[in-house]
């Protein structure tokens, strides 16, 4: 590359020289001229401007040429400067995507603890945080989501109430009748109000033929009413007076399922 700029600067100096050195004969020629006695001042007028014309060319061209060479300059500078821009542009698009999988994966990570704390609200806090992320990040978190949630739902986090708030509890619950976890309702309910793409991207992600996998799972006295769950794995649950109404349950694995007392009306229980 030195060799290369050494040459080039070279070939400029060499031609800068014989421009001067054209440029000075033909002055000294002109010189001669007017100060010759044996021709007629036309005559020497027609050769100086013949002799002007002889170094004029040479000289425009020159001039044509070193225009040439730093408009190329410019325009590699130019590209040089496109380049630089192009990869800084690339290095800063690769911090931001490199920042927000970060903050992404934070963010599954506090989701999936709240779903072990011993606090009601924190774990349905957990629950539509994981939900949010799903919504909004379909193709990277969906299926991670539904499977967390699912396994959440086969087997829920100890709630952490007094044995006397549980009793109330209990003994409130009775009332209206069965009633099932807050929170496994919860993590059902965001399983059953998937999107037809959420659904997609689950059945993209697994081998399994049912999924989500909610086997042995209960929710006695629930709400399933229009839950889209086709191919959903339910062996073994304990439906017992959930409302079923209206669900997309096709192509359901039931096998051994307690299904005693459900509202099944309008239910889809096709394949």
């Amino acid at each position: 590359m030195k060799k290369h700029w050494h040459k080039s600067k070279m070939a400029q100096i060499l031609s800068g020289v014989a421009i001067v050195a054209l440029f000075a004969l033909a002055f000294l020629y002109v010189a001669g001229v007017l100060a010759s006695s044996d021709m007629t001042w036309q005559n020497r007028l027609t050769n100086v401007r013949d002799v002007l014309l002889v170094i004029g060319g040479p000289a425009a061209l020159f001039v044509a040429i070193w225009r040439g060479k730093a408009a190329d300059k410019q325009a590699q500078a130019a590209t040089d400067q496109t380049k630089v821009a192009s990869h800084q542009t690339e290095a800063s698009h690769a911090q931001v995507q490199t920042a927000q999988e970060g903050m992404l994966s934070a963010w599954y990570q506090k989701g999936a603890e709240m779903l072990g704390s011993e606090v009601l609200a924190v774990r349905i806090g957990g629950i539509h945080a994981l939900a949010t992320l799903a919504d909004r990040h379909t193709d990277t978190y969906q299926h991670r989501v539904s499977e967390l949630l699912a396994a959440f739902a086969r087997l829920p986090t100890v709630d952490g109430r007094t044995e006397g708030e549980e009793s109330n509890a209990i003994e409130n619950a009775g009332s209206r009748g069965p009633q099932p976890r807050q929170d496994v309702q919860a993590a059902v309910k965001v399983l059953g109000q998937r999107t037809f793409e959420q659904i997609g991207f689950d059945r993209e992600n697994t081998d399994e033929p049912h999924m989500p996998n909610l086997r042995s799972f209960e929710l006695v006295g629930g709400d399933m009413m229009y839950y889209r769950l086709p191919s959903v794995d339910l062996w073994d649950a304990n439906l017992r007076s959930v409302n079923l109404s209206y669900a997309d349950l096709s192509g359901a694995w039931l096998a051994h399922s307690t299904l005693a007392h459900a509202e099944m009306e309008g239910i889809d229980l096709t394949g």
